[in-house]
């Protein structure tokens, strides 16, 4: 299932997620969990900022504010691979032009 498909189920209903539907979601794509074996999973995100998901077990579903937490960090992964190149390395991403040519320019004269 594709990110697109993930996050359209998830939006679909946020009260109805299972648990173990989430935390497959979660590790296929953020990897394994730092935190195992009690009612809270917490997953690593690449980005800075607050790096961390965290979900819960409650009576065998995932609670829905986190499961929107997941969709928008769902939606940040997908943008972040949006903009890296096909061999996955940030160099190959187009750069946005700086304006810093008319700057120089501005400089000599």
């Amino acid at each position: 299932m594709g990110t697109k498909d993930t996050i359209a189920t998830l939006e679909r209903n946020p009260n109805g997620i299972k648990f173990s539907q989430l935390a497959k979601i979660l590790e296929e794509r953020f990897g394994k969990p730092r935190q195992m074996g009690t009612s809270h999973r917490i997953y690593r995100t690449p980005w800075q900022g607050n790096p961390r998901l965290n979900i819960q077990n409650r009576r065998g579903m995932a609670k829905p504010y986190q499961v929107r937490q997941a969709i928008a960090a769902l939606r940040k992964m997908a943008e972040q691979e949006m903009d890296v190149g096909p061999s996955g390395c940030e160099a190959d991403r187009p750069k946005p032009p700086s304006g810093r040519g008319t700057q120089d320019k501005a400089r000599r004269h």
